[in-house]
This record gives structure tokens, sequence and C-alpha cells, in this order.
């Protein structure tokens, strides 16, 4: 499987050069010159990030600077890095037990290396809505740091879950949260990080040095700990949030450990997943292919049985397809778990003809008639259906 996107805080390297392309009251886009970059699918999806994020942490005091580019970010630390460009750029290659990150986003403060603001290395959503967190949260305090990393890092991959969906009647594209991060949580399972480790990655700020696999845990770490705050208090702002998190590890562990408890989780998918706005049931299937015990590959083919809507169907069979293509169909059976997938994929519940593609070759992957390459090929097509 393809990797995912994480944000940081802190960039070093060149940032100048860049020129601005189009701008509104809420945002001012930038590109490099001479850069390969389809503007208009960052400025489509600008309006609903912003939004997402003022929704939780109140309007922007002044217009984000977005800069965008087609490639990703190499790091030299879990806080430092430097742009570069094409494809396969960005990728963490050198800690494989975290399941493979590629860094496409993060933000920068202002101050010694300019005006700061959102760098974009792919019009993702959620990697818009994650490091406007970051822009937002910079306004709110400065150069202060008074939050720590996790609480920073959790909150911006809570609300940066979701999926962009058009809203009825006029069809205005508005950000959809679900906020169960599954690859967080299934990297903590896979973990099991001791009291001593998260000690040391709660206590981390914004400018302290660390790793890359620090930076990558304070995000896990992070999202439990929010995840579980805002299920306690789902109505209260981020500030009670925060209030709520008492000053010991003994509660981070309770919170952390039931944020990835699997009564809890398949209550919160279970939820999800039969709510009666289809956007809400995409969002909650979208990336589920992570955490797909056999329990919950149940949970999704029940739902896929039933499931009329042609995206939430696209995105249930993407998943659950996923999730074998990982080995995870123990204890129900490879093919009995596959039939139905396969036999939804071959209707092709996909709008867009690359997709429909797409799925035609992973079908005929799944049936034997095309190799591994085919297949991996087909999922980075699909990848807006399983990738968080």
């Amino acid at each position: 499987m393809a990797a995912l996107a994480l944000g940081l805080m802190l960039f070093t390297g060149s940032c100048s050069a860049w020129r601005k392309v189009s701008s509104n009251e809420d945002w001012a886009l930038y590109v490099k010159p001479g850069g390969d970059v389809d503007v208009s699918r960052f400025e489509a999806m600008l309006n609903p990030a912003v939004e997402a994020v003022e929704l939780v942490l109140g309007p922007f005091e002044s217009p984000v600077r977005i800069h965008a580019w087609e490639g990703g970010v190499e790091l030299s630390s879990g806080n430092r890095g430097r742009i570069t460009e094409g494809k396969d750029a960005g990728l963490i290659d050198h800690l494989p037990e975290m399941g493979g990150a590629r860094v496409r986003a993060f933000h920068v403060r202002a101050g010694g290396l300019g005006p700061g603001g959102v760098f974009l290395g792919e019009a993702a959503p959620g990697a818009a809505v994650h490091e406007l967190v970051h822009a937002r949260f910079a306004e709110l305090f400065g150069p202060r740091e008074t939050l720590p990393l996790w609480f920073e890092e959790g909150l911006a991959q809570l609300i940066a879950d979701g999926i962009m969906a058009p809203q009825s009647p006029d069809g205005r594209q508005v950000w959809v949260r679900d906020g169960l991060c599954a690859w967080p949580l299934s990297m903590l399972r896979e973990q099991q990080i001791t009291d001593a480790e998260l000690i040391d990655l709660l206590a981390i700020r914004v400018s302290d040095p660390h790793s890359v696999e620090d930076n990558l845990m304070v995000h896990f770490v992070g999202w439990a700990l929010v995840f579980d705050l805002y299920r306690e208090d789902p109505t209260g702002s981020w500030r009670n949030w925060l209030a709520r998190m008492e000053a010991n590890p003994e509660d981070a562990r309770m919170r952390l450990n039931r944020s990835i408890d699997e009564t809890v989780v398949r209550r919160w998918l279970t939820a999800q997943i039969e709510d009666e706005d289809p956007a809400v049931r995409q969002a909650a299937a979208r990336g589920i292919w992570r955490i797909s015990d056999p329990v919950t590959l149940q949970l999704l083919s029940s739902a896929l049985r039933k499931e009329e809507n042609q995206a939430v169907v696209a995105t249930l069979t993407i998943n659950i397809l996923a999730a074998a293509g990982e080995g995870r169909f123990a204890g129900m059976g490879r093919w009995n778990g596959l039939r139905l997938p396969l036999m939804k994929l071959r209707e092709e519940p996909f709008e867009d003809a690359t997709e429909r593609g797409a799925a035609r070759r992973l079908l005929a992957g799944y049936q034997g008639y095309a190799g591994s390459e085919a297949i991996q090929e087909a999922f980075e097509v699909l990848s807006s259906y399983w990738q968080e």
C-alpha cells in the first residue's frame, strides 16, 4: 500500500521565489515559478478546508498563505526538512515498523524564515485541513508555543480525518469529519509504547529537537488523547477538551488505551457506518482497512450488502479489498470475504472513467489475471477511497 501524509511544524530551506496566483478573504495561494501545479485543484479545496478549521478554532484573523507544489518533504529530523520535487518525494523509508509515511505538507510559523504559512505538496484536502489547524494555532498563540505538541497534532489529526463531499441542495463542497484515524490506531496497538516513552512524548513542544520517529509517535498519541477527549465531550470547545486532560501519565495512559479499545472502536464505527448521511458513512469507511480485524470486516461486509449510495459502495469495497491485500481475512476465509466486494467491483460503482479502468485492473488482479504491480497501480488510482 502507498504511504500516508503527515504534517510538520518547522522547516529549514529556501522558501523564496513563490508568486501569488489567486486569493480571497481567507487565503492567498502561491506557487513556485515554472512548477507544474494544477492551481484549480488547490483552489477548489481551500474554502471547505478553512471552514472546517474555523468551525472548531474560530475565524482566521488574516488570510492564510498557502504554498503549492507537486512533491514532498525530505526530513532531517522530526521538525526539519527541505522541499523535494516529484511523485516519489517525501517518502520515509527507514522506519518500516511505522508502515510507511510520505510527508507532503507542513506549516511554517512566521518569523526568521519569512512570513510563514501552509505548504502543500499535493492537493489533498485532509493535509490542507491538518496544516490549517497549525496555522490557526500560530495566530492564537504566536511564538509563545503554550500548547504541547501532542494536543496540537492530535487535534489536527482529528479534524483532518474525513472527506470532501457535496452539500445538498446547492452542491457546495464541505468537509465531513469522521475522527477515527485508522493509521495511528493500528500503530498504537502494534507499538505498545511504554509509560516512560509516553511521558517523553507528552513533554515535546513545537521547537524541541526530536527525531522523525518521535514526530510520528506524537501524531499517533496526540490523536488517541484528543479522540478520547472529544468523545467524552463532543459538544465542547477545544479549550474544554484540553482542560479535561489531567497532568499525569496515568490519565494519558487511560485515554490512549480507551481510544484503541476494540469495543470502543467498534461502537464508534457502527454508529458512523449506519448514519443517515452517506458522506458520514463514506468518511467512516475510508481508511478502515488498517484496523480490519475479522469482526470489523464482517461489519463492513454487512454494511456493503445493504448500501445503495455508489460512493459509499465504492469506499467499502476498496477498503475490504485493501484489507484482503494485507492478509487480514484470518478467521473468515479469504475467498469467502472477497466474494461480495469483487461482485461490487465488477459493477464498477465509480463515476470517473479513470477510476472505472482501475477497478477493472484491480478485479483482474484479484482474479489472478494480473500481477501485484497492476494491483498496486490500481490502488494508487483509487487512493481517495482508502487513504486517510
